[in-house]
């Protein structure tokens, strides 16, 4: 599954302070910081959630 508007998708590599991990699962809804800035949660398959910038 490809989220465009978050621009990512399920598989796809991302990196978090060093460590290298994979997408396992996308939310499906873009959500807003406090500073307006756009962001989608994301599963990685070391089993914790991340909210990475939507681009």
């Amino acid at each position: 599954m490809t989220l465009t508007k978050a621009g990512y998708s399920v598989g796809e590599t991302f990196f978090w302070y060093g460590k290298a991990l994979k997408i396992k699962q996308i939310d499906n809804e873009i959500k807003y910081d406090h500073f307006d800035q756009p962001h989608v949660a994301v599963l990685a398959d070391d089993g914790k959630t991340y909210w990475l910038r939507a681009n």
